[in-house]
């Protein structure tokens, strides 16, 4: 079970979601008070699923470099 998760970088993944959420919170709120915000569970599903779609890739980067991953 580990290596799953060395194999979707876990860590990348927890900075993506806290890049979202620290963008969210002190870029996008700091721009101005009346700015078309997204609501709480709608920014976390955005947030999951970019998550997700960035694990998806790393699989699909690790599985396709399985080869060049040997001869390195």
């Amino acid at each position: 079970m580990i290596n799953y998760f060395k194999l979707l970088r876990y860590n990348n993944l927890i900075f993506i979601a806290i890049t979202f959420y620290l963008t969210r919170y002190f870029v996008i709120r700091s721009i101005s008070e009346n700015f078309i915000s997204v609501a709480d569970f709608d920014f976390f599903l955005l947030t999951l699923s970019s998550v997700l779609i960035a694990a998806g890739g790393y699989s699909i980067n690790d599985y396709f470099d399985l080869r060049i991953d040997r001869i390195n």
